[in-house]
Protein backbone atom coordinates (compact mmCIF):
# COMPACT_ATOMS: atom_id res chain seq x y z
CA UNK A 1 0.00 0.00 0.00
CA UNK A 2 2.96 2.32 0.56
CA UNK A 3 3.79 2.27 -3.16
CA UNK A 4 0.25 3.33 -4.07
CA UNK A 5 0.44 6.23 -1.61
CA UNK A 6 3.77 7.31 -3.13
CA UNK A 7 2.29 7.18 -6.65
CA UNK A 8 -0.73 9.19 -5.51
CA UNK A 9 1.52 11.84 -3.96
CA UNK A 10 3.61 12.00 -7.11
CA UNK A 11 0.54 12.41 -9.32
CA UNK A 12 -0.76 15.20 -7.08
CA UNK A 13 2.62 16.91 -7.21
CA UNK A 14 2.73 16.82 -11.00
CA UNK A 15 -0.84 18.11 -11.21
CA UNK A 16 0.17 21.01 -8.98
CA UNK A 17 3.15 21.64 -11.26
CA UNK A 18 0.86 21.83 -14.27
CA UNK A 19 -1.43 24.26 -12.48
CA UNK A 20 1.49 26.41 -11.36
CA UNK A 21 2.88 26.49 -14.89
CA UNK A 22 -0.30 28.27 -15.99
CA UNK A 23 0.61 31.31 -13.91
CA UNK A 24 2.43 33.74 -16.12
CA UNK A 25 3.72 37.22 -15.51
CA UNK A 26 1.76 38.59 -18.48
CA UNK A 27 -1.56 37.91 -16.70
CA UNK A 28 -0.59 39.75 -13.51
CA UNK A 29 -2.83 42.59 -12.35
CA UNK A 30 -2.54 45.08 -9.51
CA UNK A 31 -4.49 44.48 -6.33
CA UNK A 32 -4.51 45.69 -2.73
CA UNK A 33 -3.11 43.46 -0.02
CA UNK A 34 -2.46 44.02 3.65
CA UNK A 35 0.69 43.51 5.70
CA UNK A 36 0.72 44.40 9.37
CA UNK A 37 -2.65 46.11 8.94
CA UNK A 38 -1.26 48.46 6.27
CA UNK A 39 -2.38 48.49 2.65
CA UNK A 40 0.21 47.38 0.10
CA UNK A 41 0.10 46.95 -3.68
CA UNK A 42 0.55 43.40 -4.92
CA UNK A 43 0.49 41.67 -8.28
CA UNK A 44 -2.17 38.96 -8.58
CA UNK A 45 -2.39 36.11 -11.10
CA UNK A 46 -5.16 33.62 -11.73
CA UNK A 47 -4.26 29.95 -11.47
CA UNK A 48 -6.92 27.30 -12.01
CA UNK A 49 -9.69 29.73 -11.13
CA UNK A 50 -8.05 31.01 -7.94
CA UNK A 51 -6.23 34.31 -7.48
CA UNK A 52 -2.72 34.10 -6.04
CA UNK A 53 -0.13 36.73 -5.23
CA UNK A 54 2.34 36.59 -8.14
CA UNK A 55 5.45 36.03 -5.98
CA UNK A 56 3.74 33.15 -4.18
CA UNK A 57 2.78 31.54 -7.49
CA UNK A 58 6.33 31.95 -8.80
CA UNK A 59 7.83 30.43 -5.62
CA UNK A 60 5.41 27.49 -5.84
CA UNK A 61 6.30 26.98 -9.50
CA UNK A 62 10.01 26.88 -8.62
CA UNK A 63 9.36 24.37 -5.84
CA UNK A 64 7.15 22.23 -8.06
CA UNK A 65 9.82 22.09 -10.78
CA UNK A 66 12.41 20.95 -8.25
CA UNK A 67 10.07 18.24 -6.97
CA UNK A 68 9.27 17.13 -10.52
CA UNK A 69 12.98 16.55 -11.08
CA UNK A 70 13.08 14.50 -7.89
CA UNK A 71 9.90 12.49 -8.54
CA UNK A 72 10.11 12.20 -12.34
CA UNK A 73 12.17 8.98 -12.40
CA UNK A 74 9.94 7.39 -9.76
CA UNK A 75 6.80 8.17 -11.75
CA UNK A 76 8.34 6.80 -14.96
CA UNK A 77 9.41 3.62 -13.13
CA UNK A 78 5.93 3.21 -11.65
CA UNK A 79 4.34 3.62 -15.05
CA UNK A 80 1.93 6.36 -14.02
CA UNK A 81 0.29 8.06 -17.01
CA UNK A 82 -0.89 11.65 -16.63
CA UNK A 83 -2.68 12.10 -19.94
Amino acid sequence: MQGAARQDSAVRLLAALLIASLASRADARDATGYRGGQKIRVKVVEVAGAELEARTARAFKTMARAEAVRWGPIIKTAGVKLD
